[in-house]
């Protein structure tokens, strides 16, 4: 079977255009610049903006998959229903009997996000010019893919952050019972050595800067306000009583109401 697929430089057009080709069938892929595209399949030129292309790329195909999305620009629905009617269009002219769709999730009643609603109105589309098979995927992840690449970084740079309410974050309880031996660990590992190793009047200052630095790295905006202005009162208290139970108290109970007053 004479297949085009389209979307063949990203994470999965990339792999069906091989797994079709893998299975025997004669494998199309279009590409803007089809001189630098480095996978399976025979690469013609085609642009889902140029109408022109799109005829010449899908002339004497029996199949197409329809990977292509505009999530990249601002006005993405448009892009992407102007696209679709293009496709569907030429596909129809062509006489491909078949298009392939890869969609998202979601019923037409649910209040879908503008993002799914422009998929389902793809959908819809498509469905209107050639047959198409709608497959309505939720988030597909890979080594290579975009999600993938978000979920590693992530990782790599937020060890810890805080979860929606409606993650499941265990019992009251034992969560406050961590938040209280990270308190108590912070104000004596932390600013009950920090102050010591260091001299002159601006202990404090340069002590709240290390520790606003460090929550930096999680690039969580409010972790490093929150560094900023609850560091200097328990630096402060620190320094004032030259022990750790101010501020180790004062910590704890910051913690404590934050954990109550947070929602979830």
């Amino acid at each position: 079977m004479k297949i085009l697929v389209t979307g063949a430089t990203g994470f999965v057009g990339r792999h069906v255009a091989a797994a079709l080709e893998a299975a025997g069938h004669d494998v199309t892929v279009m590409a803007r610049r089809p001189e630098q595209y480095p996978g399976s399949g025979a690469a013609v030129r085609g642009d889902i903006a140029d109408v022109g292309s799109l005829r010449s790329a899908l002339d004497g195909q029996d199949l197409a998959y329809y990977l292509v999305h505009s999530l990249a620009h601002a006005d993405f629905a448009e892009r992407d229903r102007v696209g679709a009617r293009a496709f569907g269009g030429a596909a129809a002219a062509a006489g491909v009997s078949q298009i392939v769709y890869l969609g998202g999730l979601g019923e037409d009643d649910d209040a879908l996000s503008p993002h799914l609603r422009s998929r389902r109105e793809v959908e819809r589309i498509l469905s209107d010019t050639v047959p198409t098979t709608a497959l309505r995927a939720g988030i597909v992840i890979g080594d290579g893919s975009i999600s993938w690449e978000i979920l590693r970084q992530l990782v790599e740079r937020l060890p810890a952050m805080v979860t929606p309410s409606t993650a499941d974050a265990g019992p009251t309880v034992l969560v406050l019972a961590i938040a209280v031996v990270n308190a108590v660990a912070e104000e004596r590992f932390f600013r009950g050595a920090l102050p010591v190793a260091l001299v002159g009047d601006r202990r404090a200052v340069v002590a709240t800067a290390v520790y606003v630095l460090v929550t930096v790295a999680t690039l969580n905006v409010a972790l490093v306000v929150a560094a900023a202005a609850m560091g200097t009162v328990f630096m402060l208290e620190r320094l004032a009583t030259r022990g750790i139970l101010a501020p180790t108290l004062t910590h704890v109970t910051w913690s404590t109401l934050m954990l109550l007053a947070l929602p979830g």
